[in-house]
């Protein structure tokens, strides 16, 4: 999480949304509303927590009756979920549109890795470094 901070530290402007408040906001989500919405977890983090929780762990927070606040916020969260997403994309491309075939494909094999191996486990590209996954013999048994 600190190198992920790190690579945002210098970014002008207002600082940013803490990724790690926004992967907490996420999992409180989960729990709380069975939902892994990021509007979900802004609402947790920023309105449904006390002073004491948000004094301790530093969430940023605003008043519920200034709506540009709210909405500066909100997209304050948002972006710091994108930074993020970006950050660890293992193929970056534009997602807002179907890709050809052939495109897809490239794609599908930069996150599949090189002999078919989830790409969340193996990292090779990313900043950050991933540890490889376990051999089946050393996994635990249910």
């Amino acid at each position: 999480m600190e190198m992920i901070e790190a690579q945002f530290a210098g970014l002008p402007g207002p600082p940013g949304y803490p990724v790690r408040l926004v992967l907490l906001g996420l999992v409180c989500a989960s729990y709380e509303r069975t939902s892994g919405n990021l509007d979900d977890a802004f609402e947790i983090m920023t309105f449904g927590t006390s002073e004491r929780l948000r004094a301790h762990l530093a969430i940023p927070t605003c008043d519920i009756e200034d709506q540009a606040a709210v909405n500066a916020l909100y997209n304050r969260f948002h972006r710091a979920w994108t930074r993020m997403n970006r950050l660890l994309d293992a193929a970056p491309h534009q997602r807002r549109s179907r890709l050809p075939r052939t495109a897809g494909r490239k794609v599908a094999a930069q996150w599949n890795g090189e002999h078919g191996q989830p790409a969340l486990r193996v990292w090779k590209n990313s900043p950050i470094g991933w540890s490889p996954p376990r051999p089946a013999s050393h996994s635990r048994k249910v």
